[in-house]
């Protein structure tokens, strides 16, 4: 076990390395970016009879199915059927 926890110390007690620089300003940058955008992704996921058309029924499993495949957490979240 200490060999373990000596080869992959990096990864239990943080990253392996510092960011790059210009990363945090780039980071900051996207997410206003996205946040101004944040209606228009909304009213084309819920707006769009096409993509409705596309997502429908895409994904959904009856109770039996999830018990039988043991489906668990956020498998499991959404609305009855």
């Amino acid at each position: 076990m200490g060999d373990l926890i000596a080869r992959f110390r990096e990864h239990l007690c943080g990253v392996a390395q510092d960011l790059p620089l210009g990363l945090c300003p780039d980071i900051d940058s996207s997410t206003q970016q996205f946040a101004s955008r944040i209606d228009e992704l909304k009213e084309m996921s819920t707006g769009n009879y096409i993509w409705k058309q596309r997502l429908v029924d895409i994904g959904t499993v009856t109770a039996q199915q999830a018990k039988d495949w043991e489906f668990s957490g956020v498998m499991l979240r959404g609305h009855a059927t």
